[in-house]
């Protein structure tokens, strides 16, 4: 089997999947997801290149996925649980939209996320937009495995400048007359401020109300500043940078100020075990200052 390329893949975006993919080898988390979104992950971790594609076969075996989850708490207690938890809720609000009044999708550095190939399958015209790198990678991948359509759009954009937005209308296909989704999942994290507000605002005039933005949030400043060091660090050593640090309050007037201020959800980690974790049989904690935000434009 052809495997993935590794120039300028995202580690960052590799290690999500590792991490999904080894935890749905367990239950309860495996039970909180259809076939096709677990399969989706194997078939990824198995076509990245070596070293990591060797995690396919090393996280079946329940002695290391104990070791690497007893490493990876032990450093940033969190880290693991919010994987899961991010791809669950992300995941059943984009049902929610695209089942009520939302018929079209875009996900903004998508890296190997599943959610716009799931929905191009049933019909959806759904939207990819990342690095040309990236996006060949992906391009790639999907055309192997045979999960290329007519309705999935697997877009290169390259940010010319460190404060440059997004010009949509040249995105074929996109429709702003239709009511959208718009999926940022830790795209924010990797962005100087003043790129992320120009971003928003491009997209809030665009789709002129019509969109509903779902994010994710990491408030460094609710953790410990030892952990805070190892989460940066943790992103340094494959080679990428945090470059938005925000806290919550912060967040939500940068979403305000930029077209984004009407229904501002913001779902906290207590909201998560609440809604998820509390029922089930898990131990594992969710990363404090994680918050997967809803709000419309």
């Amino acid at each position: 089997m052809q495997q993935l390329q590794p120039n300028q893949l995202s580690h960052t975006a590799a290690f999500i999947a590792i991490k999904f993919y080894g935890l749905t080898r367990m239950q309860p988390y495996r039970s909180w997801f259809d076939d096709e979104t677990v399969e989706f992950y194997e078939r990824m971790v198995h076509t990245l290149p070596r070293p990591l594609s060797w995690y396919h076969s090393m996280l079946q075996k329940q002695w290391l996925r104990k070791f690497f989850i007893a490493s990876e708490e032990l450093l940033l207690p969190g880290d693991l649980m919010h994987i899961i938890a991010r791809k669950y809720f992300i995941g059943r609000k984009v049902q929610q939209l695209l089942s009520g009044n939302h018929s079209q999708l875009l996900v903004l550095g998508a890296g190997f996320d599943h959610l716009a190939t799931k929905w191009s399958r049933a019909g959806i015209p759904s939207f990819e937009i990342d690095t040309p790198e990236m996006a060949s990678i992906k391009r790639n991948f999907i055309r192997q495995h045979g999960m290329m359509n007519p309705n999935l759009h697997i877009i290169d954009y390259h940010f010319s400048t460190e404060n440059s937005g997004i010009n949509l209308a040249q995105i074929e296909g996109l429709d702003k007359s239709k009511n959208t989704v718009i999926v940022a999942e830790g795209f924010f994290d990797y962005l100087k401020l003043q790129q992320c507000r120009t971003i928003l605002e491009d997209l809030s005039t665009f789709f002129k109300n019509r969109v509903r933005l779902i994010s994710t949030l990491f408030a460094l400043n609710e953790l410990s500043l030892f952990r805070r060091a190892v989460f940066r660090a943790g992103v340094q050593i494959v080679g990428e940078k945090i470059r938005f640090d925000s806290s919550k309050p912060e967040f939500k007037a940068l979403l305000g100020e930029s077209g984004f201020g009407q229904n501002i959800e913001m779902m906290d980690v207590d909201a998560m075990k609440t809604r998820l974790l509390v029922s089930a049989d898990v131990s594992l904690p969710v990363l404090n200052g994680f918050y997967i935000v809803s709000a419309s434009g």
